[in-house]
């Protein structure tokens, strides 16, 4: 081979050595960069789910309290609700362990009710899920 031919030679490597590096490293170099063509825009992060300040959700046994039609919730962490409902049959769940879904009912004046403690909040059901049919 003449020197003319390995130069020749010599310069077709190196272009297609460059040319296969280029090709292996620039990809990669976008993709560790973040950079993709076919990748759409960002994600936004997700955002928490919105929920309605009143919304009430409590679970634990559900207790009749001295007047007939009130009803008292305990937590495990040792809270307390007083329960309403014109539409959940309250009476039904005594001494069950309940997930009681509503809304708080903004503190009522205490002529209406002198017994309640307006310290504990009020939840009006909307709905009821049976856990068990005992409170422990």
């Amino acid at each position: 081979m003449s020197t003319g031919s390995k130069n020749a030679v010599s310069t077709t490597l190196r272009v297609a050595i460059f040319i296969a590096i280029g090709t292996t490293f620039l990809p990669m170099s976008a993709i560790a960069r973040g950079k993709v063509a076919n990748d759409p825009a960002p994600q936004k992060e997700l955002e928490p789910p919105h929920h309605d300040p009143q919304e009430a959700v409590a679970t634990g046994c559900l207790y009749r309290r001295d007047k007939p039609g009130d009803f008292a919730l305990t937590t495990r962490d040792a809270k307390l609700y007083y329960v309403e409902s014109s539409t959940v049959d309250l009476a039904a769940h005594v001494r069950h362990t309940v997930t009681i879904t509503g809304t708080f009912v903004p503190d009522k004046d205490t002529k209406d009710d002198p017994d309640k403690n307006h310290e504990v909040p009020t939840i009006s059901a909307t709905k009821l899920e049976m856990i068990r049919k005992t409170c422990h």
